[in-house]
């Protein structure tokens, strides 16, 4: 688990950065709770392979006024029972926008869920990319609730699925 819980004036970014095999039955959890005012950007990097029940769970709650935007990197293999879940609630007034790089190979058993809930009134808009091949049982969501003034706009682009 990496829990980050911070207010940053910095002028370079924060990332985080989670390369680990895990078998155990409580998964992965990352939480970033934070208030960002940097120039650069916020950046999150999963990189892993689960197989534990739990499955994978990654929450971004930020306030971000800085220049280069949120990225979330999640590239993994999953073969546990609870999934992949990303939530990312954010207040985004930033130049390069919100970009979710989903990057998976999943046969779990519940689901994969995406989540963004943010207000962006940044020039780069939102972007979601989910890259995977899914074999589970159940579904697979998508959800964007938004409220979207910037230029980029929001593109959702979905090749495989």
């Amino acid at each position: 688990m990496v829990k980050l819980n911070t207010k940053s004036n910095c002028r370079s970014y924060i990332k985080v950065n989670v390369s680990t095999t895990s078998n155990g039955r409580g998964g992965i959890k990352v939480h970033l709770i934070t208030t960002l005012n940097v120039r650069s950007c916020i950046k999150v990097y999963l990189i892993t392979t689960s197989n534990g029940r739990a499955g994978i769970k990654v929450y971004l709650i930020t306030t971000s006024n800085g220049r280069g935007g949120i990225k979330v990197y999640l590239i993994t293999t999953s073969n546990g029972r609870g999934g992949i879940k990303v939530y990312i609630i954010t207040t985004s007034n930033v130049r390069g926008g919100i970009q979710f790089h989903l990057i998976t190979t999943s046969n779990v058993r519940s689901c994969i869920k995406v989540q963004v809930s943010t207000t962006s009134n940044g020039c780069g808009g939102i972007k979601i990319h989910p890259r995977t091949t899914s074999k589970v049982r159940s579904y697979k969501k998508v959800q964007v609730s938004t409220t979207s003034n910037g230029r980029g706009g929001i593109k959702l682009m979905v090749p495989t699925w």
